[in-house]
């Protein structure tokens, strides 16, 4: 007799039902990360810059340091209908736009008359300290 668990088929035995590590691997590492990003989001979000444009100015750069494991965030106010551009260069950067999207190394999107929060961390765990370069402008 044959049980399907878990996407599986397996031999009906004591061991059948019990999941072995395989099982969980990939799921564990997902959750896993999504709950170190969470974390490292709410911590962050505590203490974020904001950004301010020069009079006359519609971008900015910003420049720094991202330690293994370090979420750093920013916020900038926007109006209604601007199209925000924001990018990241440097090894292993990504931004991730709270209420738009996550993880990536650029975003453009229209925007609402509110105060934008983004964040900024290495992609993969790495043991040292990656620089990066933030260029935002509104259109």
């Amino acid at each position: 007799m044959t049980f399907r668990t878990r996407g599986l088929w397996r031999a009906a035995s004591s061991s059948a039902m019990v999941p072995t590590p395989a099982d969980f691997s990939g799921k564990r590492m997902i959750a896993s990360l999504f709950v170190a990003f969470v974390a490292g989001t709410a911590y962050a979000r505590d203490k974020c810059t904001a950004i301010h444009f020069a009079p006359g100015h519609s971008s900015i750069t910003v420049k720094g340091v991202a330690r293994p494991e370090q979420a750093l965030c920013y916020s900038f106010a926007a109006a209604a209908g601007q199209t925000a551009i924001l990018k990241v260069a440097g090894k292993n950067m990504i931004i991730s736009v709270v209420g738009v999207g996550d993880a990536h190394a650029a975003w453009t999107f229209t925007t609402k008359a509110q105060t934008y929060t983004f964040i900024v961390a290495q992609m993969m765990r790495s043991v040292t300290s990656e620089p990066y370069t933030v260029s935002l402008s509104l259109k």
